[in-house]
């Protein structure tokens, strides 16, 4: 098992790269939801309020989308 002091950190650029990732996957679910094509069932959600679930992933894009200018400021 490693030592956590052992284990760097993650570097600006890196973060800003698995940001980058997440945030497409959360613009690609949110199209999905609102073509109708995500599938809750799947993740074990049977009645969503399919409403809700698009809002909360457009505040979790937009506060991802805030870090993520912080992020390319110090990757740079």
């Amino acid at each position: 098992m490693a030592n956590a002091s052992t284990v760097p950190e993650p570097t600006p650029k890196q973060m800003l790269a698995a940001c980058e990732a997440e945030a497409e996957r959360l613009r690609d679910c949110i199209v999905d939801m609102e073509a109708g094509r995500f599938d809750f069932e799947e993740r074990g959600v049977m009645f969503p309020d399919i409403e809700a679930y698009i809002r909360e992933a457009r505040t979790r894009l937009e506060r991802l989308e805030r870090y993520m200018d912080g992020l390319k400021s110090a990757a740079h």
